[in-house]
């Protein structure tokens, strides 16, 4: 990990192998038919947040991006790059990367209270979102699937305030907390629901087969496109949905499998059974108010026929 990267290269890649710039690459690769999207590293495709700000100020100001991400190479002295290339569908013009991002439909996974400010990554530093931007983010998309367009019509947005946020959703995304979305929310029904349902066939089954010693659960969502993932607990207060005394299901489900409810004040295993399901109470109060109204705008559930 610490040796130098052109050693790296001297020892694993041919003799035939040579470093070329980014606008030579660039231009081999638009002649193939491929646009530039990116920096896999999130980081790395931010330039509030991978140049210092004077250099990223007059960078933003170049229209031109292979110009600008030239210059980004040699300001940061950078000898390798991560870049991902696409190609458009037969039959189709390519469109540039804003403007494509400007198109795409965005969600929030979690519910805005439980999103922070603070968003860590595996493998690249934490980034304190501003607070005011989070909070307009929070407002406008809380409960709805928008375009970056409709997200940022607010005449008062400057374009610095539209080119800041667009990173900001960036930033969201890698680190969990927003996706893009493959259609607009459903609305759920705002009557009185007796039971919830899945209404997906696949959900159902995955949900039945789940075992309750198994970490995560993965369902699909025809807003995403893709799946939402539940923590373990989260799944076992679903599934327990369909009971009619949910709780003292659950609490004796969880003790025939030989699972143990750790209490939130002392971290030590709940014995007894008053206090185990006054645990789990609370658990699904918090599922209740903030998980189950987002699964029911991404299609995951719904009120049972």
């Amino acid at each position: 990990e610490s040796a130098d990267p052109r050693y790296i290269v001297h020892e694993y890649f041919s003799h035939d192998w040579h470093p070329a710039y980014f606008a030579d690459v660039h231009e081999q690769l638009r002649t193939c038919g491929l646009s530039f999207v990116g920096q896999t590293g999130v980081i790395d495709s931010l330039l509030a947040h991978s140049v210092n700000p004077p250099f990223a100020e007059r960078l933003r100001d170049i229209d031109d991006k292979v110009a600008r991400e030239s210059l980004r190479d040699f300001i940061q002295n950078r000898f390798f790059r991560r870049d991902v290339y696409i190609k458009p569908l037969p039959g189709t013009l390519p469109i540039p990367g804003e403007e494509r991002f400007d198109q795409t439909l965005l969600g929030l996974i979690a519910d805005p209270v439980q999103i922070p400010s603070t968003i860590h990554f595996p493998d690249a530093p934490s980034v304190t979102l501003d607070e005011h931007r989070l909070a307009y983010v929070k407002h406008r998309l809380g409960y709805r699937v928008k375009t970056f367009a409709e997200l940022s019509d607010d005449p008062a947005l400057s374009p610095g305030d539209r080119a800041t946020l667009r990173d900001d959703l960036k930033l969201m995304a890698a680190g969990g907390f927003c996706a893009p979305c493959l259609s607009r929310e459903i609305e759920p029904s705002r009557e009185p629901v007796e039971r919830i349902a899945l209404p997906s066939p696949l959900n159902r089954v995955l949900l039945e087969r789940h075992g309750w010693s198994e970490n995560q659960l993965l369902l699909v969502s025809p807003v995403l496109g893709n799946c939402v993932a539940l923590n373990g607990i989260e799944a076992v207060l679903l599934a327990s949905l369909q009971q009619d005394r949910a709780l003292p299901w659950v609490w004796d489900r969880l003790q025939k499998n030989g699972i143990a409810i750790n209490s939130e004040s002392a971290g030590t295993p709940i014995e007894d059974r008053d206090a185990g399901i006054q645990a789990l109470d609370d658990a699904m109060a918090r599922f209740l108010r903030y998980k189950l109204p987002k699964l029911a705008f991404l299609g995951v559930v719904g009120a049972a026929s």
